[in-house]
């Protein structure tokens, strides 16, 4: 085990949020305290724009030596185990003096306080912490940005806001959804009739089988945050069934989309299913944020408190000729909630 010196800052007085980053550079090598350059500085001025006085918080990192070309691939297994050790320590610790909350910033902050993978999937949502009794929120390294990747500055902005908003409590409140699956006939054309009645709006979302075939796969309807139906791949071989989507799609009711014009194109070329009256929060998301990433998983790890879930898609079509089928519906069916953002 090496003997190294630990780049850690203890808190003042007792404090509900802990900072870990990914190792120090070279200032912070000399001054023996984390996020005391550049970047450090940057961090800091952003943590006070959104409330949060990092000068008295708890702020250590996932390791104590800093790599060659200051690469996180290039500090060695021993120095990585080490700070992993010490990391997991201090966690115990503060969490005994009053931490709720850790924001977790980079890739190797992300592994090191929860075992998970994909900054970029995972920040702006609250995770379990390997520590027993804290959560973990994820973002985005500041060194991310300031080396070329200024249109991540408002994402972190939001993900430090939310960790002032999710400090009080080492507790995770992911939002209820009830995902109904329907396989019978007559439930969806019932469904489908009375959304096309509906004075409120609906969301839509389709699952195809591209660039296999153009099968639809999977047809789901969210009448709230809460409430999704979604009509399985025999249904979308029914003629009575694609009949009653056909007179819901043409109606007065207002259908929200993410990425419309796929779903709605797809319908139309290939089913004569034309839409009207269509909201998609694709484009939304653009008008508000042009540089900011599309994806659903992307604006639902902004808008709202869900975990990642697009594996789930991936993962239940994994096994060559055997689908999971209830996981996969049941993906369509958080897809069609989270659209509510």
């Amino acid at each position: 085990m090496p003997k190294t010196r630990k780049i850690i800052q203890e808190p003042t007085g007792r404090q509900k949020i802990a900072v870990v980053g990914m190792m120090p550079g070279k200032d912070e090598l000399a001054a023996g305290k984390p996020f005391v350059g550049y970047e450090g500085k940057y961090l800091r001025r952003l943590m006070k724009r959104a409330g949060i006085d990092m000068s008295v918080l708890p702020v250590t990192n996932a390791a104590h030596e800093r790599g060659a070309y200051d690469k996180w691939e290039n500090l060695s297994q021993d120095a990585k185990k080490f700070g992993q050790e010490e990391l997991l320590k201090d966690l115990e610790r503060w969490k005994a003096a009053g931490v709720n909350l850790v924001i977790a910033l980079g890739a190797p902050a992300l592994k090191a306080t929860t075992g998970a993978e994909g900054i970029l999937k995972y920040r702006g949502t609250c995770l379990p912490c390997l520590v027993d009794g804290l959560k973990v929120l994820p973002s985005i390294h500041p060194g991310h940005i300031v080396k070329g990747n200024p249109r991540y500055e408002p994402v972190l902005t939001l993900d430090l806001r939310k960790a002032v908003r999710e400090k009080d409590s080492p507790e995770i409140h992911y939002p209820f959804r009830d995902i109904t699956i329907i396989d019978s006939p007559e439930e969806a054309i019932q469904i489908a009739e009375l959304c096309t009645n509906s004075r409120t709006p609906i969301v839509v979302d389709i699952e195809t089988n591209y660039p296999h075939t153009q099968e639809m796969t999977a047809y789901g309807i969210a009448t709230s945050k809460r409430q999704a139906y979604v009509f399985t791949r025999e249904l979308m071989r029914n003629p009575d069934v694609l009949r009653a989507i056909g007179r819901m799609a043409s109606s007065k009711t207002l259908k929200i989309f993410h990425n419309a014009l796929f779903d709605a194109f797809h319908g139309a070329y290939y089913y004569k299913i034309c839409y009207r009256n269509i909201y998609c929060t694709l484009i939304a998301q653009h008008d508000c944020y042009p540089l900011w990433p599309k994806s659903l998983a992307f604006c639902a790890s902004v808008w709202t408190n869900e975990p990642y879930w697009k594996d789930d898609s991936e993962t239940a079509l994994s096994t060559p000729g055997k689908v999971d089928w209830d996981m996969f519906y049941r993906y369509c069916g958080k897809d069609l909630s989270l659209i509510h953002i």
